[in-house]
């Protein structure tokens, strides 16, 4: 599942450089390599999708890592069984990159298991995992739901 080396170095670098509210599409160089990062693990759809049908948008709250949300357009769809949507996890954390094969061999067992997301792909400095939406907005309603009911005993 590893790519050559030479192909991803700098990844943290060219993500360092970018200004946090920058938008993730209009980084050409960042684009292009997110592409050829889904286009080789993903394959399908992934290989053949323009640059602008690839939609990529940084999700915030990583505490240690970079996380970017990346989906085909709407105009461009899955061809086989791939995903339309992955999640992309850049580390950045000093002490995580000592522990990186411990974390992947584990990131991969659980993968594997189908005890956490499904693992894509893994390549100098992240990898390339299922994305799970946030369930946040579903038990926030719950949560109000449940609130409600307990005021009114």
């Amino acid at each position: 599942m590893s790519i050559a080396e030479g192909h991803f170095r700098g990844m943290k670098e060219l993500l360092s450089t970018m200004e946090p509210e920058t938008d993730a599409n209009d980084v050409k160089e960042l684009k292009q390599r997110t592409h050829m990062l889904c286009a080789r693990f993903l394959g399908g759809a992934w290989k053949t999708v323009p640059l602008d049908q690839l939609r990529i948008s940084r999700i915030k709250g990583g505490m240690s890592n970079m996380l970017f949300l990346c989906r085909l357009s709407e105009a461009h769809r899955p061809i086989r069984n791939e995903p339309d949507k992955v999640l992309l996890r850049v580390y950045f954390n000093p002490e995580t990159e000592s522990h990186l094969v411990a974390e992947s061999v584990i990131f991969t067992l659980l993968s594997e298991r189908h005890l956490g997301p499904k693992l894509y792909g893994i390549f100098s400095g992240g990898r390339l995992e299922e994305y799970i939406p946030e369930l946040s907005g579903v038990f926030s309603r719950q949560w109000s739901i449940l609130w409600t009911i307990c005021k009114e005993e």
